[in-house]
């Protein structure tokens, strides 16, 4: 996914980060879908989301199947988890502060940047905030933000 940088001392304010291009299918969104909205008892067909519900999907604001935000953030996640050194994204904390101005479709081709914002030693850990961008193949930003890491200091080893 990324070129893996494996030392805190490698993680620079400025530092940008492998572009990440992920094209995102009707399947991984569904797959998605899977996970976040199962079906319950008192809605065993899914119906009335737009993400995975065509039909209501079609009657959206957006006009069609969108993918859902939390997918989104987990695919920035994972493009920094594999930036970061090993454990880094699970061993503290995350605060995610993301927006989506467009919408994400499926066949979408959307490229990732990543920028170091600041970084911190903290008496309990080392501290990383990440500017975060997502465009769609016509330029639009689908996702816009920071993503700000919290992470022991015995992860340089």
């Amino acid at each position: 996914m990324t070129e893996k940088c494996v030392r805190l001392s490698d993680i620079q304010r400025g530092n940008q980060l492998p572009s990440h291009i992920w094209n995102v299918t009707q399947k991984d969104i569904e797959r998605f879908g899977d996970l976040l909205y199962p079906p319950s008892k008192s809605n065993p067909s899914r119906s009335g989301n737009p993400h995975i519900d065509k039909e209501y999907a079609a009657k959206h604001i957006y006009g069609g199947i969108t993918v859902d935000g939390n997918h989104t953030v987990a695919v920035i996640c994972e493009m920094l988890a594999c930036w970061l050194p090993d454990g880094a994204m699970t061993s503290g904390d995350t605060e995610v502060n993301i927006t989506f101005p467009n919408p994400c479709r499926p066949d979408d081709i959307i490229a990732i940047q990543a920028s170091v914002l600041d970084t911190a030693q903290q008496p309990k850990g080392y501290l990383a905030t990440f500017s975060v961008e997502g465009r769609n193949q016509n330029g639009k930003i689908i996702a816009v933000g920071s993503v700000t890491t919290r992470f022991p200091p015995d992860l340089s080893a």
